[in-house]
């Protein structure tokens, strides 16, 4: 596939679970950017040949071209999990994309769980030839021992892989595969996955971008993570794109944010809606309890020792 910079390239890492998640991902992303030619690459490990068709339906009905690429797990054998909350092996999908898509000099990562509201092309008229990727800055804080991990400045930022504008030709020029695989397989504490392994190669050659461009549906920044008024109204008012992060439209929880926003392109996708789990009342409440929890303990400016207790507990109990 040759490069042309009137063609953008558009990642994602899925499997038959996250197939929900995927077509609202694309839907929204091919029914907000009409007047791009976009071309979507799919990683994955296995995917059912009734949703392959399903993702090639769809791609086709916006007129955009669809690719899938199978990855060999042999390259990624001994990458280290989380024993709480672990991720699947697609995770650590994306810190193949420099050699998966060989033909491509830059394309914009998004994880499934997310949704595209506006134009992608913004991202691509960056100039980052002396960056190796451009993210929002994660909303959870990285503290001392997380950043000790990466070898992180106390006065730098800790960026979010879900969102990423990716330099391909940076990463393919520097040597960087291995050495986000060398630190994926590392013996270590593992906070974030894939996400450290990225954070830790890249501390210092990251581009921060607006928070619009990585709105997390259920996290709340305040005022002071924000450069001025503008970013945190768009960040809020008008988000480019959304980030559904530990979202399960399966078990229809009350008061999750842009929900509804989801349904809609679930539905103008063609996917068939996911089967109703049967959760009691009390845990379709979590969004609506975890809340309220962390209302208070803002408004008591507790809620970033609570965070530092809590990753401190796992880390003792060796549960990061």
């Amino acid at each position: 596939m040759s490069e042309d910079t009137n063609i953008y390239h558009v990642g994602c890492s899925t499997d038959d679970n996250y197939i929900h998640h995927a077509s609202v991902m694309l839907c929204s992303l091919l029914e907000n950017n009409r007047g791009n030619e976009i071309v979507i690459h799919v990683l994955y490990g296995s995917l059912s040949d009734a949703n392959m068709d399903f993702l090639k339906g769809l791609a086709g009905r916006y007129g955009s071209k669809i690719c899938f690429h199978q990855v060999d797990h042999a390259s990624l054998e001994g990458v280290k999990f989380r024993t709480v909350r672990p991720l699947s092996m697609a995770a650590y999908y994306r810190l193949l994309l420099s050699s998966v898509l060989e033909d491509v000099d830059k394309a914009l990562y998004l994880d499934v769980d997310t949704a595209v509201l506006g134009d992608i092309s913004p991202l691509f008229d960056l100039e980052m030839e002396d960056y190796a990727l451009a993210a929002v800055k994660d909303v959870v804080p990285c503290f001392d021992d997380h950043r000790a991990a990466l070898s992180i400045p106390y006065d730098a930022d800790y960026f979010c892989s879900a969102v990423m504008l990716v330099n391909l030709k940076y990463w393919r020029e520097h040597g960087c595969e291995p050495l986000l695989l060398e630190f994926a397989k590392r013996d270590r504490v593992v906070f974030c996955h894939d996400q450290d392994a990225l954070n830790y190669v890249f501390k210092g050659r990251w581009y921060q971008l607006p928070p619009k461009w990585n709105r997390f549906n259920m996290n709340y920044i305040p005022a002071s993570g924000f450069r001025d008024y503008r970013d945190r109204y768009e960040y809020y008012h008008a988000p480019v794109i959304i980030h559904f992060s530990d979202y399960k439209p399966a078990r229809k929880c009350f008061c999750v944010k842009f929900a509804g926003l989801y349904r809609s392109y679930l539905e103008l996708s063609g996917c068939p809606v996911p089967s109703v789990e049967k959760v009691s009342f009390w845990d379709r409440l979590a969004p609506v309890r975890m809340y309220v929890f962390r209302t208070v303990l803002k408004c008591l400016g507790l809620y970033d020792r609570y965070l530092y207790r809590r990753l401190w507990l796992r880390k003792k109990c060796g549960r990061a």
